[in-house]
């Protein structure tokens, strides 16, 4: 299985104080960045499961960093926010409901809470980092990107074009080694943050495909992700 990845920001390590046994006995990657704008510069670039945000974070308030988070992200992680018992009351005020807020000051029950995080998550579809054209389609428009990551879920691709979150669009897939264009439906689920040239990043969960397609997206995954490790 693919270790699952997750971050812990800010903070003077207490997270992993009372959480490192139970990261080592699961499948999980986990990095301490204290920065938050370093930190959501890697959440833009990598899928992630769990952001775990110790407050108070330096120089950014949690709700603002929150919202870059969804903005940014790459994938659709939980957002944890850890704080001391005194802060609570304060912090439940400013988040609203844009995160759970939780105490560490109770190892138990803090480290109860993460535990059913890390049980709750399904096997990660493997993705293959890989650059290969795809036309997309939407609103009755065709326009031609490239990908940055597939996987039996969906696909990261780079394109000058800003297609709305939950634009519904078709792609066609151009396999190489001589397997053929596959063509699949799916939705825009996030935006990635725009690189040089105004190029975009979409993340695009597939919504429909068929069984021919899912078979071949499948075998040519399997064969590639076999030969890079290799």
């Amino acid at each position: 299985m693919e270790r699952q990845k997750i971050i812990a920001v800010g903070g003077e390590g207490k997270i992993l104080e009372q959480l490192e046994d139970l990261f080592n006995e699961s499948a999980v990657e986990v990095q301490v960045v204290r920065d938050p704008q370093d930190a959501l510069s890697l959440i833009a670039t990598f899928p992630l499961e769990l952001v775990l945000v110790e407050h108070p974070l330096a120089d950014a308030s949690i709700a603002e960093f929150i919202a870059e988070v969804r903005e940014k992200a790459s994938g659709d992680p939980d957002v944890v926010i850890v704080s001391d018992e005194a802060a609570l009351t304060e912090l439940l005020e400013s988040v609203g409901d844009r995160a759970p807020v939780i105490s560490c000051g109770e190892p138990a029950s803090f480290r109860a809470r993460v535990a059913a995080h890390l049980q709750s998550w399904p096997e990660r579809p493997k993705r293959l980092m890989v650059r290969m054209q795809v036309k997309v389609g939407e609103a009755g428009v065709d326009r031609l990107a490239q990908t940055e990551n597939l996987s039996e879920a969906g696909v990261l691709i780079r394109t000058k074009n800003r297609i709305p979150v939950g634009s519904e669009v078709d792609l066609e897939l151009s396999l190489p080694e001589r397997t053929g264009a596959i063509r699949v439906s799916g939705r825009v689920v996030r935006h990635a943050e725009a690189g040089r040239g105004g190029v975009h990043g979409l993340g695009i969960a597939f919504t429909r495909l068929d069984n021919e397609a899912a078979e071949r997206l499948h075998e040519y995954l399997e064969h590639s992700l076999a030969r890079a490790l290799a």
